[in-house]
């Protein structure tokens, strides 16, 4: 089964370099949305906001040299994300001190999972709606 105009050529091209007696079957990706929501203390020499989106980048960036976890070119089709990955990302980004992830979900249930599994045909992405950083600096 195909969807529409972009599918049809895909299977065009595909017809003209496969054994077309056996059929084909294209499944539709799509994203999985990840809801976060995370504390975050800073170093007191570096100012919270830049922290704040230096994470945020850090996690749904759209960059093609260096993506954010959740981003497509960030995660492959069907990947699971762990716990202490994201911890880990959270805690290298430079300026924060130590993080404490308070939700890590895909149903915003307000749970944190040690594993977020999608679908075979899903990949894990974040957008604004679906993080939440505080960020205090450090007390001296």
């Amino acid at each position: 089964s195909t969807g529409g105009a972009p599918a049809a050529a895909l299977v065009s091209y595909l017809d003209q370099r496969r054994d077309t007696s056996i059929r084909l079957f294209l499944e539709t990706a799509s994203d999985r949305l990840v809801t976060l929501n995370v504390d975050v203390i800073c170093d007191a020499a570096y100012l919270p906001e830049l922290v704040k989106q230096a994470v945020r980048d850090a996690l749904y960036k759209e960059d093609e040299d260096n993506p954010g976890l959740f981003t497509f070119g960030g995660r492959a089709l069907g990947q699971q994300v762990f716990l202490s990955e994201v911890y880990a990302l959270i805690e290298g980004v430079d300026g924060v001190v130590s993080a404490v992830i308070n939700e890590l979900s895909l149903d915003a249930d307000g749970v944190v999972y040690d594993v977020l599994q999608p679908e075979l045909t899903e990949w894990l992405s974040m957008d604004p709606h679906s993080l939440a950083i505080s960020v205090e600096a450090e007390e001296a």
